[in-house]
């Protein structure tokens, strides 16, 4: 099995949502997929509207817990989807030759806007999402 993590800041808005998404894509595929913050907001639930995002879609979404990203997660992934650039920089600091087992999506961050700004980030993460070869 492969491993890969999605990563953003809190853990609560982008990760949770790439998590579901990619997991969906992969079903079947050989892959683990979990999420992480480099921030987290540690055991805070996945935002209302990241929920109601991926819910218009017809995507299952459990219960969410945000964690924090940590050296163990790093090294132990194949592959590290993060939103920006900020995200590399932190997991660098940590594992600096974790850089090349991160892929940046570009996905900027929707906290604090509408539910238009959240299916937004979503129909972006799924865009990228799909591009992956798995």
């Amino acid at each position: 099995m492969k491993k890969a993590i999605v990563v953003c800041t809190g853990n609560i808005c982008r990760s949770p949502m790439g998590e579901i998404i990619l997991a969906k894509r992969a079903e079947g595929l050989g892959w683990i997929v979990e999420s992480r913050g480099v921030q987290a907001d540690v055991g805070s639930e996945m935002t209302r509207y990241s929920r109601i995002a991926l819910e218009e879609l017809g995507y299952d979404v459990p219960p969410h817990s945000a964690k924090q990203l940590t050296h163990e997660d790093i090294t132990g992934s194949d592959l590290l989807i993060v939103m920006t650039t900020g995200h590399i920089k932190a997991i660098a600091a940590m594992v600096p030759q974790a850089r090349d087992k991160c892929l940046l999506l570009g996905v900027p961050d929707p906290w604090g806007y509408d539910i238009e700004t959240y299916r937004e980030c979503r129909d972006s993460i799924l865009e990228n999402i799909n591009k992956i070869e798995l």
